[in-house]
This record gives structure tokens, sequence and C-alpha cells, in this order.
């Protein structure tokens, strides 16, 4: 008899549920419940919607980010591939996801829940995620923070051909990429056409996964939403997913959006680790807050940044030292300890290692604590 297959994980320690969805859940038996208060703001689920055709490896520096921060949530992966992507009907994509959402209604995760979306591919999954879970249950899906990283874009031929491109497996040797732009040309050329000359521009998959991001019908608007793109983005061009989010912050969504210089597609991490999570986080905690918002244009660790803000959080003396925490060098920032609760500050280099720094306000004896403490990076989040 043939020893049994075994499937092996997309990413390691993640279970596969469905095709092409992977499932991590914490072991909450091993929590200290003297910790517990460094967790009760974590989301019960993080749907993390990879890019198209996205090998495990790079997936697993996000999800490992997330079992640091948030270690009591339950992280889902859903992939996308070109096929699925390009030629199934959403009809297809959302029967196929119907077991997903089985099992996040049987486990009950849809109390808070943050969606974290890469490309074209991640944001149309998420959408498809979103229209078929309220056909399902007759309601919104319950997301409190919304981020997305490099998308969404407008249809354009050219990079969408080159995205096509990089999806195939080495696609960096000079036969395979000559073959794949041939492809490209053919396939999506025939598919261009019938768009744009049957369907009309504004009916193909990328067109609709814009309009669809920004509908009410599919999400609350109220839902704090992130934005992280590239000028250097070879796939999607930023003024795209830019004015996507000016469209957004118009109907009043609260947004936070955050435009790297040299970062790839799909890459902004690697080029600005610190600044990238702080946006991640930021966003999530100002989900979970009142979200009538104010607007105002500025930047962060040197980074464009246009952030809308919930009026309670600061006093107008106290925003002014915020945009100054964020936007002065490193040793101006420590005045934010007066001003703010507690705050982590960016990281400086000790040696080889990458740490925060945190300093602290004790409100009820209104004297200031300074810490200075060297944090390591698993924890650079947390509460204090």
């Amino acid at each position: 008899m043939a020893p049994e297959r075994t499937t092996r994980p997309f990413v390691r320690g993640f279970t596969k549920i469905s095709e092409g969805v992977w499932e991590y859940s914490p072991d909450l038996l091993f929590f200290d419940p003297n910790e517990q208060e460094y967790y009760t703001d974590a989301p019960d689920l993080i749907l993390l919607f990879s890019w198209t055709g996205a090998p495990g490896r790079p997936v697993a520096k996000y999800t490992e980010q997330y079992q640091k921060v948030f270690p009591t949530s339950t992280i889902i992966i859903i992939t996308t591939s070109l096929k699925d992507l390009a030629f199934r009907s959403s009809e297809l994509k959302q029967a196929n996801l119907q077991k997903l959402i089985d099992h996040v209604l049987n486990k009950r995760l849809v109390d808070r829940i943050l969606v974290h979306a890469f490309s074209e591919g991640g944001s149309n999954k998420a959408v498809e995620f979103a229209e078929a879970y309220g056909k399902r249950t007759g309601t919104k899906l319950p997301v409190s923070a919304i981020v997305l990283d490099s998308t969404p874009g407008l249809p354009r031929f050219g990079k969408t051909c080159e995205a096509f491109v990089k999806s195939l497996p080495m696609h960096n040797s000079w036969p395979v990429w000559l073959i794949g732009w041939f492809l490209a040309g053919l396939i999506l050329g025939i598919i261009w056409g019938l768009y744009c000359g049957i369907k009309g521009y504004h009916n193909n998959v990328i067109s609709k996964t814009r309009r669809r991001l920004n509908d009410q019908q599919y999400w609350n608007l109220e839902t704090s939403r992130c934005y992280l793109y590239s000028k250097s983005d070879e796939l999607i061009h930023w003024e795209d997913i830019k004015s996507h989010a000016e469209d957004a912050n118009e109907r009043g969504i609260p947004v936070w959006s955050v435009c790297f210089d040299t970062s790839l597609h799909c890459r902004h991490e690697q080029e600005d680790r610190p600044a990238y999570w702080e946006a991640v986080m930021r966003t999530w905690e100002r989900g979970l807050k009142v979200t009538n918002t104010t607007s105002e244009t500025w930047s962060i660790y040197g980074k464009e940044c246009a952030i809308s803000l919930p009026p309670e959080m600061p006093s107008d003396s106290e925003y002014e030292v915020y945009k100054k925490y964020a936007q002065s060098d490193y040793g101006s920032r420590k005045e934010m300890s007066e001003y703010g609760s507690q705050r982590t500050l960016p990281y400086k280099e000790y040696g080889s290692e990458k740490r925060h720094v945190r300093e602290e306000y004790d409100y009820s004896s209104e004297k200031r604590s300074v810490r200075n403490e060297y944090i390591p990076q698993r924890d650079m989040y947390r509460k204090i």
C-alpha cells in the first residue's frame, strides 16, 4: 500500500483548509494570563490576501510579524493565481470561497477583522470575499481595518503584460521572459480587446475591483484604511493608488497613505520596515476608535503621508507635537512623551540590531517617566 501523501504547507505552521487557503490558529493555552493586557486589542482574524502567484517565503515575512505583534490572532492566507484573477468569473471565485466563509462563521471569527491585501490579485480576491460574505449572511464583512499594499491601479495594457510575465516561474531567465512577453501580448491582447470592445473599458477585472473597494454595498465606509505604495513600482502607477485614496477620503473613509521612494512592487516593507509596520499598526488602532475624521497631509519617517485622524485623538497642542514627532530628527522626538500616552519611537541601530526606544508619561501622578528602554523588535508594537 502506497504511503499517504501529505500536503506541504504554504507557510510553516499553517494548515490548509481549502484550495489556496491556509490558516494559522494560535495555541492560547500557553499564554501567560498576567500578560493578557498585551493582546486585548488584537484582531480576532487577520485575512491576508497575497499577490498573484506569490510564493510562501516572502508571504511568511508578513505573517511572522503579525504573529509577533498579535500573538492571539488567527491568520488566514488566501492565495491567487493568474488563472483565477484573469480568467475566472466573479461567480466562480465566490463559489470557491464558500468553504472559507463556512470556516470563518463556524469559528465565530467575525468580531474584529484586519484585511491586508497585496496588488491586484489580493485586492480582487478581497472584494470577491466581501461580496460573497454579504450575499451569504445579508450583512457586510465586519472589517475594522484594511491595508492595501501596491493596489488598486487602473487598467494599463503594458503594466498588465509585465505583471503576467512576473507571475511566471523563473521569469528572470531570458527564455521565460521572451516567451512570457509573447504570450502576454497574445493572450492579454485578445482579452483586452474583448473587454474594451464588448464589455467596455470600465468592466474589466481591475476597474471593477477598484470601484468595489469604495462601494458601501460591500464595506462599511467608516472602516480605517491604509494605502502603501511606491513611486518606483514597475507594475502599478503610484498616482493611480493615490487618486483612489483621495476618492476614499472624500467618501468619508479614514485614510492613512504612505508613499515610498525606491521600493518595487509589493516590496515596500523591505525598503523601510519601521515605517511600513507603523502605518499598519496605526491603521488598526484607529480602526478601533471613532471614525469621524479630519485630514491633513504631512510625512512620517521622511515618507509622504496623508492621514485622517479621529477628532478625539489630538488636541491642537498635542497634534502639533505629534506632527513634530513624526517629522523631526531623533533627538527632539523625546518631547512626545510629555503630550501623549505611551509612544514607540523610531528605531536606531545599536550594534547589529535595530531596536526602538520607548518612553512613557504617567498621567496618574502627572510626572514624566523616561525609561530609555531598548526594546527588541519583537516587542516594539506591544502596549506598555
